[in-house]
């Protein structure tokens, strides 16, 4: 919800209302009012690295954290995508985008961090099961 900036929210939270208040209590913006549904054969995983390249080319290159920190977390993502990465970098992704909420020159850095805590928290099980070189389910599923 809420567009690039927004959060991930699994299935379980389809019925939430479009309010501020509502959203809040499921850690959600309503930003712009975008709302994108994705079905079970959307990898979260690839869902989150087209957002941080989004992020990475919209930078403009003039603060060191958002400038380093996007394309950090993109090639970072790409690792744990290719099953290449050890779990650790996770947690490491999430201080990444607290360091660039707190020191990030303009919104956009400091936005970063809702989109890679919400993927991270409500589809943790698709980034482990890329992790460990594992299909997560919604590519097992579009491979058949």
């Amino acid at each position: 919800t809420g567009a690039p900036a927004g959060a991930f929210l699994p299935s379980r939270d389809l019925d939430v209302r479009l309010d501020f208040d509502s959203l809040a209590g499921k850690a959600a913006v309503l930003g712009s009012g975008a709302v994108l549904v994705m079905d079970e054969m959307t990898c979260m995983v690839d869902m989150l690295g087209s957002i941080l390249r989004f992020f990475r080319h919209e930078s403009c290159g003039q603060c060191v954290p958002c400038r380093v920190g996007t394309d950090l977390l993109v090639r970072m993502l790409e690792g744990i995508r290719r099953g290449m990465a050890p779990e650790e970098a996770l947690s490491r992704m999430v201080e990444i985008v607290e360091t660039m909420r707190l020191s990030s020159l303009c919104p956009l850095g400091q936005s970063l961090a809702l989109p890679v805590r919400s993927a991270l928290e409500n589809f943790r099980e698709e980034f482990l099961a890329h992790l460990a070189g594992q299909p997560c389910p919604a590519c097992e599923g579009r491979s058949q």
